[in-house]
């Protein structure tokens, strides 16, 4: 079940987070198990639920619900995990998660009952996360360097200066690199700038703004 929001939803303010990192949606992880098996799958969501328990023997588990921008899931949190991600378990707060299909663990007495009454006991698989962080650091914590392809037809005074103006107000660690493409020789000049270092968010949301349509990657 998902929410309603009447003025827009709580994750736009990450889209770009989700086109530069994201390769899969909730609803993804609804699709058969066996097609996602092994595969390293990354999403941004938020947590609209997050709860720390104790079970009847005693020991301490937690459930946490993702949801994004059409559907949401549910997570149950034990032993081990449960330890690595307790403190990641914020409501409200927006994620980017990392999770992983693996085969799960069948119990020796699974196996016995499946052989005695002679059927085949099928694969379980287990949704596993992996990771989760804060939506709102993802961008300054990930990017080495920014990517910028241009055409020169396109490198104006103004798309240099703005792009200066933009790096001085936003100086930060993230290195720059330029690929300008000549379409009348077709080549390509790279061309990394050895002096500009940008706080990458801030950098990349204005490039947006201002420039909508250039195109930009990110490692």
């Amino acid at each position: 079940m998902t929410g309603f929001f009447i003025s827009g939803h709580p994750l736009d303010d990450y889209k770009l987070e989700q086109k530069l990192f994201a390769n899969c949606t909730i609803s993804t992880l609804k699709e058969d198990p066996k097609t996602l098996l092994n595969k390293d799958l990354r999403f941004i969501a938020m947590i609209t639920n997050a709860e720390h328990l104790i079970s009847k023997k005693g020991t301490n588990y937690g459930r946490v619900t993702f949801q994004d921008f059409d559907e949401s899931i549910d997570f149950a949190l034990f032993t081990q995990d449960y330890v690595n991600f307790r403190n990641d378990l914020i409501l409200h707060s927006f994620v980017f998660v990392d999770v992983k299909v693996e085969k799960g663990y069948v119990r020796r007495d699974e196996i016995e009952r499946a052989r005695e009454q002679g059927i085949t006991l099928e694969d379980k698989f287990e949704l596993k996360i992996k990771k989760i962080s804060l939506l709102e650091n993802l961008l300054d914590q990930r990017t080495k360097t920014i990517h910028i392809s241009i055409n020169t037809e396109d490198v104006t005074t103004a798309f240099t200066d703005t792009l200066k103006t933009l790096a001085t107000l936003h100086h930060g660690h993230s290195e720059l690199d330029f690929e300008i493409f000549d379409k009348e020789h077709n080549c390509t000049l790279n061309m990394p700038s050895r002096s500009l270092r940008v706080q990458a968010k801030p950098f990349i949301d204005g490039v947006f703004e201002r420039y909508p349509a250039v195109r930009l990657r990110i490692n």
